[in-house]
C-alpha cells in the first residue's frame, strides 16, 4: 500500500497547480449556476413584496 500512496503523493505534488486551477473554476461555474437558480426566486419574490 506504500508504493501506491507514494505514487499519488507524487502525482498530486506534480500537478497541483493544474489541480488547484480546477477547484477554482470549479467554485465559479457552481457559484454562477447557483445564482443562477436563485435569481427567478429573487424576482418573484420582489413581485409578491414590493408595496403598491
Amino acid at each position: 500500500m506504500g508504493g501506491l500512496l507514494q505514487s499519488i503523493t507524487d502525482w498530486s505534488q506534480a500537478n497541483i497547480t493544474a489541480i488547484q486551477s480546477a477547484r477554482h473554476d470549479f467554485d465559479e461555474r457552481t457559484a454562477r449556476l447557483a445564482e443562477d437558480a436563485v435569481e427567478p426566486l429573487r424576482a418573484t419574490e420582489e413581485r409578491f413584496t414590493r408595496p403598491g
